[in-house]
């Protein structure tokens, strides 16, 4: 009960579904790259200490799954006592705390084991977050009485539409695409495919979440305030 009681504050459904895709997506994007090393018969990963010399060890994919899923659970609760928190900021404190919170996940997650990759995929899903909260504040807080198609808002709201639309469409193929993944791995054909397979995973990961969470509130409002 006492545990119940001190995460009722951070519990906000309206909150969650965003909670619930970050966490989602760190994982994924931390046990696709898993797979694509355990499925060549790997049994360790590589960490940026060992690529810096910092050390020789290795942690075993068993110690950082487990890791993972731990992770999982405190960057839920994390970003939902966050995202409850944001809710009383300005857009422009939400964007520059969403940085700096988002960033220090990312780093966090990196920390456990290495992958450029995987820091892309993972900036992404933070991009969303942060833009999703600082859009909402802006714009969807409040109802749309008294707005028309000539006002202000909606103005901007096109213009939103049209910038983050392409951006969204076109920032997963320029952010390591399937000519990036041959060239790195050059050889080693069976690698390539797991790591096509891991890169269409995530690009179509960000993709829904980018139109759930940022083109589909966006448009909503546009009609809603067209209707009128």
């Amino acid at each position: 009960m006492l545990i119940l009681k001190a995460l009722r504050p951070i519990i906000n459904t309206k909150t969650m579904p965003l909670s619930v895709y970050i966490t989602f997506g760190f994982l994924l994007s931390q046990f696709f790259n898993i797979h694509s090393y355990y499925a060549r018969g790997a049994t360790k990963l590589m960490t940026w200490y060992r690529l810096l010399g910092l050390t020789t060890r290795e942690p075993s994919i068993v110690l950082v799954s487990q890791i993972c899923l731990m992770m999982g659970i405190l960057m839920f609760l994390s970003v939902q006592l966050f995202a409850t928190s944001a809710i009383k900021c300005a857009s422009l404190k939400i964007l520059v705390r969403g940085i700096l919170f988002f960033t220090v996940l990312c780093l966090v997650s990196q920390a456990m084991f290495s992958s450029i990759m995987r820091l892309w995929y993972e900036t992404l899903f933070c991009f969303v977050a942060i833009a999703a909260m600082a859009m909402g504040h802006a714009f969807f807080h409040t109802t749309a009485e008294g707005l028309t198609s000539a006002s202000r808002e909606y103005q901007e709201l096109w213009d939103i539409l049209k910038l983050i639309t392409p951006i969204c469409l076109g920032v997963p193929i320029l952010m390591g695409g399937a000519g990036f993944i041959t060239s790195f791995y050059q050889t080693d054909q069976e690698m390539i495919r797991l790591q096509l397979y891991r890169h269409i995973a995530m690009a179509v990961y960000f993709e829904l979440g980018a139109v759930l969470f940022l083109i589909y509130p966006v448009l909503k409002r546009i009609l809603i305030i067209r209707g009128k």
